[in-house]
């Protein structure tokens, strides 16, 4: 499978592990800053984390190279892609134009920060205030628009709008989002009832609404119930509870531990295997394996009608559990010749995994693979 969509797969699943959490145990912690690192850290945790290599990845997997394998035009044919390939196409497409649309909109809201308007509003460190703004008001504005820009509320927004955009078809980022934007509101609040009397009451005059998929940071916002309760009664600070992110970072370790991809870093300390005991073996052996490239490899049209031949050569990696990952290009022909190989190998069944001493190990595998044109 690719290597992109693993880490996508592995990076949703540590998402919704970590929001699970936050949701049942933290939601209703009054330590503002605790919940905001949350949100924010397991967006990254959930980038970062299916790249870490586990102890089982350090050792240098076994080099093997395969024999030829001849792929021979007798008719002409182009390969089809595949509904998984159509599906991530249609899904990167959406997610190019979301990112678009989000580059647009911070445009826009940097542009209604410095022109201003009938709303106190604030984007990274520009704050705005209505000029009709005066006395009680005016200073409360000030002071809740001066925390989210002094906090650097913007960037976490910023952030977590890319995220949401590039995994738009899982609904649980626009969820992390909107609760982090919450959290925001609150922060600037708890600072502005600290230095503005009777903040409350001017909160209550003032609110006029907004539309919530606005990425800048305004004083009037939808929730203000959430708001007032918020600044009247006093969560307690459950600090304690944040203590649950240490089962969850072990869970997501095994949860994801499926989806780990292939570490092109070598340590200095790792074991070097001198040869397997048992080679990985496609199942059936090499008959199977050539009939299996035979039925799946398709000559590119273009290449035929252009004559061209050669040999590609495809590195993977066998995994201790038989996947095959990683497969990419190490000697290539051209681009159609060579998405067609890695296409093939990449879908490949599980092999059965090299061993050492009885236990399966990593293995690192080259295929040639050699188009050939048949005169008719």
């Amino acid at each position: 499978m690719n290597a992109l969509l693993l880490h996508a797969i592995a990076a949703n699943l540590i998402m919704a592990l970590m929001l699970g959490g936050y949701t049942l145990a933290l939601r209703r912690s009054g330590w503002l800053a605790g919940r905001r690192a949350w949100l924010v850290g397991m967006t990254a945790l959930s980038l970062l984390l299916p790249l870490l290599p586990l102890p089982a990845d350090m050792a240098r997997p076994i080099r093997v190279t395969l024999p030829l394998i001849t792929v021979q035009a007798s008719e002409r044919f182009e390969a089809s892609p595949s509904i998984l390939q159509t599906i991530l196409t249609w899904h990167a497409a959406i997610a190019a134009f979301l990112l678009m649309q989000l580059a647009y909109r911070t445009r826009s809201a940097m542009r209604a920060v410095r022109k201003g308007g009938p709303h106190a509003i604030s984007f990274f460190g520009g704050v705005h205030v209505p000029a009709e703004a005066d006395g009680e008001s005016r200073a409360a504005m000030l002071a809740h628009e001066g925390a989210h820009a002094r906090l650097g509320h913007s960037f976490d927004v910023l952030f977590l709008e890319a995220l949401a955009a590039v995994y738009w078809s899982n609904p649980l980022w626009r969820l992390a989002l909107g609760e982090l934007r919450r959290v925001h509101e609150h922060q600037a609040d708890e600072h502005a009832a600290s230095t503005v009397p009777c903040y409350p009451e001017i909160l209550l005059a003032q609110a006029l609404g907004t539309r919530s998929s606005s990425i800048l940071n305004r004083f009037h916002s939808t929730n203000l119930k959430i708001r007032l309760l918020m600044l009247t009664r006093k969560l307690p600070q459950r600090r304690a509870r944040f203590l649950i992110a240490a089962p969850l970072l072990l869970l997501c370790l095994l949860a994801t531990s499926a989806f780990r991809l292939p570490m092109t870093w070598t340590p200095q300390e790792a074991v070097v295997f001198t040869g397997p005991d048992q080679e990985a073996e496609f199942l059936g052996g090499q008959p199977a394996l050539m009939r299996y490239l035979a039925e799946r490899i398709r000559y590119p049209e273009t290449a035929q009608e252009e004559g061209v031949e050669g040999v590609v050569h495809i590195a993977f990696t066998i995994q201790a559990d038989g996947k095959v990952t990683g497969a990419t290009v190490k000697r290539g022909v051209r681009d159609d010749l060579d998405r067609e190989s890695v296409r093939v190998v990449s879908g490949m069944p599980d092999w059965k995994p090299a061993r050492v001493k009885g236990k399966a190990v990593a293995s690192e595998m080259t295929l040639p693979i050699a188009f050939r044109l048949v005169s008719k």
